[in-house]
């Protein structure tokens, strides 16, 4: 039942895969699907992009589909933990991953990964599309992005910013705003988008870069 995944299929922000297979395999093989609760597997932590897109879909799955879609949030290594629970589970369409696209595309490249992206995880769906945006602690002077390149510049590391991992798509975002701006910050990676806001918020990070539906909410208070 696998299928080789085309590259130019995962192009969103965050893209909904099940495991090696495809709704039409689904149907085939199980005319009732589904027949038992549906586990959707979430790769980051509580409080961000990714999780809060998994609390908005599946009340709607659940009610369309007569059976519970439950969200189950395995935090870890950037997302790979989640990925390899589904690239191993049994495809047969109960057990579903929720991810962003560098999580499926540019982690292959930064972990040795125990499996194989194209041949163990088939794309089903690009649920969502996300800006990324850059926000700093309330303490640091500066208002303007301006102002946060020139700062950062006059106290290079001193500045720390986080990230949902190492390889998150928020943290090569920071790596590439670093390298375009010249600044020099100390990453700082937690296991997820939420807990790296929670961060900012406390003051252990100046600095971050995160999903605008994960970050709005703190922006308008």
């Amino acid at each position: 039942m696998t299928r080789r995944v085309r590259p130019s299929w995962i192009t969103s922000a965050i893209a909904l895969l099940g495991s090696c297979i495809a709704a039409s395999v689904v149907q085939a093989t199980d005319s009732a699907y589904p027949s038992r609760p549906v586990r959707l597997i979430v790769a980051f932590a509580p409080g961000g992009g990714v999780d809060a897109t998994a609390r908005i879909i599946t009340p709607k799955l659940s009610e369309s589909m007569g059976q519970n879609w439950i969200v189950d949030n395995r935090t870890g290594a950037a997302g790979n933990i989640a990925s390899e629970i589904v690239a191993r589970a049994n495809p047969d369409g109960y057990t579903v991953l929720l991810a962003l696209d560098t999580q499926l595309t540019a982690n292959p490249s930064l972990y040795d990964l125990p499996f194989n992206v194209e041949k163990n995880l088939q794309p089903v769906v690009i649920l969502a599309i996300s800006d990324q945006i850059a926000v700093v602690h309330p303490g640091v002077a500066a208002r303007t992005l301006k102002e946060f390149i020139a700062l950062a510049k006059q106290k290079p590391g001193a500045f720390r910013h986080g990230s949902a991992g190492v390889g998150s798509s928020n943290h090569l975002a920071a790596e590439l705003f670093k390298r375009v701006t010249g600044i020099d910050m100390v990453h700082v990676p937690y296991k997820g988008a939420g807990p790296a806001l929670t961060a900012i918020l406390a003051g252990e990070i100046q600095m971050n870069v995160s999903s605008t539906a994960s970050t709005i909410g703190f922006i308008k208070d």
